[in-house]
């Protein structure tokens, strides 16, 4: 299975969650037009959620039919308050269009992926179709939102500078803080680095020069990442003190971006976040604030703790 594929069963999912219960709900192949719930004064039929739920012959599982109840609800509910505060209309051009990107994403044939998903026709385009009014109320939310604070921008940057960065370095490693203190001493002085951390190193990189290679100061011990950062490129910097000892730093070569060239992805990254808070707190708004009724025998409405159709019991 592709990674591509795993995403997307991972997106149906969380939409529309297959259960392990199987119990027979008594008289379903006949309930045509009959109400199951009513949303907003909106009556909902049977046959509306049946459409969603897949074919299984004469028996259909409350638990699957209440998930496509949920899967109804959260659609209609979203789409009348995205319509509502934003003025936003999903058109059926861009239902199709969704639905044939999740095929392709996929990596599976339309009559597979429905098959191996619990889907129907219908309850792929009611996903595809939630999936563009989630991506435009995203959209609209993100037009509000007010560009990061400065101070907030530039703690996010000091903060991710140990994996931002890229440091070639080696260092020496010795037992004592006078040893270190000497061993820089003479590394200043110009004797060859290498050659002191062969002759020195207590560390298992010392047989090679105490090279370490190049990466991301994260990779390392928090007091040693600090002292990548900190050292003037060529020139041997310490002591410093770790777990594992008293090092002598040699940094040949550091590639660290800018706060401004930084800038425009911290901007992104906070303002997605943000973003992705204020659509949660919105569609549970909504989903909380809309008068949702479901016939006691299809299950029971509940928003606590999150939106759902609790299947009637056995």
């Amino acid at each position: 299975m592709s990674a591509c594929h795993e995403r997307f069963g991972r997106t149906l999912r969380r939409r529309l969650r297959p259960a392990a219960l199987a119990l027979a709900l008594a008289g379903a192949a006949c309930g045509g037009g009959a109400g199951v719930a009513v949303i907003d004064g909106e009556a909902v039929a049977f046959d509306e959620v049946a459409a969603l739920t897949p074919d299984s012959g004469d028996v259909v599982e409350p638990a699957i039919f209440a998930q496509s109840l949920l899967l109804l609800i959260t659609n209609r509910v979203l789409t009348a308050a995205a319509e509502q505060e934003f003025g936003l209309v999903i058109t059926d051009a861009a239902a199709e269009a969704k639905t044939e990107e999740l095929v392709a994403a996929s990596g599976l044939p339309e009559e597979e992926l429905l098959e191996t998903y619990g889907l129907t026709a219908v309850s792929l385009r009611l996903i595809s179709s939630g999936e563009v009014m989630r991506e435009s109320v995203l959209a609209a939310l993100a037009a509000r939102m007010p560009a990061p604070p400065e101070e907030e921008l530039r703690a996010r940057y000091e903060a991710g500078a140990l994996s931002a960065a890229q440091v070639c370095s080696a260092h020496i490693l010795l037992e004592s803080e006078a040893e270190a203190e000497e061993a820089l001493s003479r590394a200043l002085d110009g004797e060859d680095f290498a050659a002191l951390a062969e002759e020195l190193s207590t560390g298992p990189s010392g047989p090679n020069g105490g090279d370490l290679g190049c990466g991301p100061p994260s990779q390392y011990v928090e007091e040693f990442a600090a002292g990548t950062l900190a050292a003037e490129v060529g020139v041997p910097y310490g002591p410093v003190e770790t777990q594992f000892g008293w090092h002598v730093i040699l940094v040949s070569d550091r590639t660290v971006s800018s706060f401004e060239e930084m800038r425009a992805t911290l901007v992104a990254e906070m303002q997605n976040e943000s973003t992705g808070q204020a659509w949660e707190e919105w569609a549970l708004g909504a989903l909380g604030a809309a008068d949702v009724q479901v016939e006691p025998e299809y299950g029971e409405w509940t928003t606590d703790p999150t939106p759902d159709v609790i299947p009637p019991s056995p």
